[in-house]
């Protein structure tokens, strides 16, 4: 009977060493294509992390892991012309604008997304970026608050314009002000020029009915024109296109042609007396 027991017990542990076995079987065929891998691998790439990279992957081979000629599966399904070396060291090196991206990279992040591979691991900023763009998680929270710190200075700049904007407006509106008060005074002006205006001869003809001709500035890029205009009407620079009011602040010269002789006078502005300088025309007190 204890015979019995024993040889029971036996065949219990030799079961209980060939399940442990088979298990260790599986991980070492694991192991040597890790090992494999590893050494195909620049030996600039520190050796800790690429195990870890490595591992992370063998975990869940139905969805990451690469073939027996070293091409990359994807949900066990073969990407032909990939290879995984390449993409590995891809991840595990720094970012260089000089080297060329490998083929399959996007494959290869949608992999690491699934698997949610440890982002410490991964050395390749580009990368990393793409990965975290593709996760949501903590890293997505960080970018938030980055998202919102630079939404948060846009704001900022945009009220900066806003009230640059304001302020410009503010400058116009005064501007427009002081031009309608020079308008009105301007306007006294006129209707007392009017009342001198109807006792203004024309030296050829004794003629009272003028054309105006007013040479203006223009406030904005002072340049000078002349217009057939009167008082307070707006004309429009021929070089910048400011609009602004005949007044007499920008009225510079004016000049008075006979409506019956066409004889052309220069009006004094400070005394509001014609001269003749059409040379066609001889005065009458010549």
């Amino acid at each position: 009977m204890k015979r019995k027991r024993e040889e029971d017990s036996e065949d219990d542990s030799t079961d209980t060493e060939s399940d442990t076995f088979s298990g260790d079987e599986l991980s070492k065929s694991d192991g040597n294509e890790i090992s494999q891998m590893i050494q195909q691998l620049p030996k600039s790439i520190p050796r800790g992390k690429a195990l870890d990279f490595l591992h992370s992957i063998a975990t869940s081979k139905d969805i990451l892991y690469w073939n027996l000629h070293g091409e990359m599966t994807y949900h066990q399904r073969r990407i032909p012309v990939t290879s995984m070396e390449e993409l590995i060291e891809y991840a595990l090196l720094p970012y260089n604008l000089d080297v060329r991206t490998p083929r399959g990279l996007k494959t290869f992040t949608d992999g690491l997304s699934e698997l949610d591979i440890d982002k410490k691991l991964v050395r390749n900023k580009r990368l990393l970026a793409d990965l975290i763009a593709r996760q949501p998680g903590e890293e997505d929270t960080d970018d938030s608050e980055t998202e919102s710190q630079t939404s948060d200075e846009s704001h900022q700049d945009d009220d900066e314009e806003t009230e640059e904007k304001k302020e410009e407006e503010e400058r116009e509106e005064e501007e427009r002000e002081e031009e309608e008060k020079e308008a009105e005074s301007s306007d006294e002006q006129e209707s007392s020029e009017s009342d001198d205006g109807d006792q203004r001869e024309c030296h050829v003809c004794e003629s009272n009915h003028f054309h105006e001709i007013s040479v203006v500035q223009c406030p904005r890029c002072l340049w000078r024109e002349g217009y057939y205009c009167r008082q307070n009407q707006h004309v429009e620079c021929d070089v910048c296109a400011h609009v602004f009011p005949v007044n007499v602040k920008t009225t510079k010269t004016k000049f008075c042609r006979c409506r019956d002789c066409d004889a052309v006078h220069e009006l004094s502005l400070k005394f509001n007396k014609l001269k003749l300088i059409d040379g066609e025309h001889e005065s009458k007190e010549d």
